[in-house]
């Protein structure tokens, strides 16, 4: 029943709309939830919000917002308010069972700069409030630069959206069920952001071939090794040197390629003679076998490693003794390739695209082929690797006017 003395349903009521305001408009009348003054004046950051639908349904979206605001006046106590994206990144990063803690330390630290931008921007946002437009109007602000420059922060805005994401799954994990509304924002395709442009860069054998003559004649055989050995087998750079994980008394080398050894329970490496078995070194372990000796450039480079020195890592640091830190091979490479003439626009990593590129040259050779190739899990994948899409398109081309020509 309507109460006359407030002219609102009782609670209970499915009319029942905490926070209801109406405001005549020339169509009919605007609803609004707003706050109550104290909680603005307390600090709440949600000034008023849009409702709509019907009666019944802008009730229950006033309830809902009803519901977000009793949960801020909870977390006045200095502790993250629950329900705010603050919260949700804090449990995420904290809960033991959050997938955060099963990723490698590179991507952790990636995991850790998008958190840490939610935090600092929206974290104070509560999410059973938040809307497809306010995510599209995030990913906006995150990708404008800094003081007027031209190029779009695009890797930064998806990489946040991303976290978003993994964060509003794991609040619905742990039984906030307002984190369903963002959860289905992105499963269920409602909203979708801009793609940064993918890398077009592919070295050619003879630019590999000068890196690796540079590389050698600078002392650094491990970065000769690697160059060649991701070109040859389409392979990550992170799967021949490895990584180092953990920090301090925790640190740890994580295998990559190495001499003939056992490594929990399996045998792998460089054999005697001259086999490698090896596992990629991503999110799962794909295991990795091949012939050295029908790659003859490769296998002297590796023979020139002393066979006294066969044991353990099969790149190491010729500055410090030790495997590669990631950012320090980076950098040398770099000196390198500049060094051998190779633009900057040539990275390491792109190593692996000239091979799949390479390979993709090659007829008869199929996406299955390129996919078995470079040990993706799909077509997919492995077609992003390879750099011929306009030469594709190009001989699709050649192709119609000679059918044509023919008729």
């Amino acid at each position: 029943m309507l109460d006359k003395a407030s002219g609102a349903w009782p609670e209970g009521h499915p009319l029942y709309a905490p926070g209801l305001k109406r405001r005549p408009r020339k169509a009919g009348e605007a609803l609004y939830w707003l706050p109550p003054q104290a909680d603005l004046k307390a600090g709440y950051p949600i000034k008023g919000l849009t409702v709509q639908g019907t009666e019944t349904e802008a009730a229950a979206l006033c309830r809902k917002h009803q519901e977000q605001l009793l949960l801020w006046r909870k977390g006045l106590d200095g502790l993250p308010t629950p329900g705010t994206w603050r919260w949700a990144v804090g449990r995420y990063r904290t809960d033991a069972e959050s997938r955060y803690h099963t990723v490698g330390d590179q991507t952790r630290r990636q995991y850790d700069y998008f958190c840490n931008v939610i935090e600092q921007t929206v974290g104070e946002r509560l999410i059973g409030t938040t809307t497809g437009a306010d995510l599209v109007r995030w990913y906006n602000e995150f990708k404008t630069p800094p003081n007027g420059a031209d190029k779009p922060l695009l890797v930064k805005a998806r990489g946040v959206m991303g976290q978003i994401r993994r964060v509003a799954k794991f609040g619905l994990f742990v039984g906030h069920k307002q984190a369903i509304d963002v959860v289905n924002l992105f499963e269920k395709d409602v909203i979708t952001f801009q793609a940064g442009s993918a890398r077009e860069s592919a070295p050619t054998f003879e630019q590999v071939i000068a890196i690796v003559n540079m590389a050698l004649a600078k002392g650094f055989l491990s970065i000769a090794i690697t160059t060649l050995a991701q070109f040859e087998f389409t392979e990550r750079r992170v799967s021949i040197i490895g990584k180092w994980e953990g920090e301090g008394e925790k640190k740890a080398w994580k295998a990559g390629w190495v001499w003939d050894s056992v490594i929990d329970g399996t045998r792998q490496g460089i054999t005697p003679d001259w086999q490698i078995v090896y596992f990629q070194n991503k999110t799962s372990k794909k295991r990795r076998a091949f012939d050295l000796t029908v790659t003859p450039l490769l296998l002297d480079l590796l023979q020139r490693t002393p066979e006294a020195e066969r044991v353990g890592p099969v790149i190491v640091s010729e500055v410090t003794g030790l495997p590669w830190v990631a950012r320090n091979y980076a950098s040398m490479f770099r000196k390198i390739a500049r060094a051998a003439g190779v633009p900057d626009d040539v990275w390491s990593m792109d190593m692996r695209a000239g091979g799949a590129t390479e390979a993709d040259a090659i007829t008869g050779l199929t996406m299955k082929d390129l996919k078995a190739a470079g040990g993706w899990s799909t077509e997919q994948s492995a077609s992003r690797y390879s750099r011929r899409s306009e030469e594709s398109a190009q001989n699709v081309v050649r192709l119609r006017q000679k059918q044509r020509n023919e008729a």
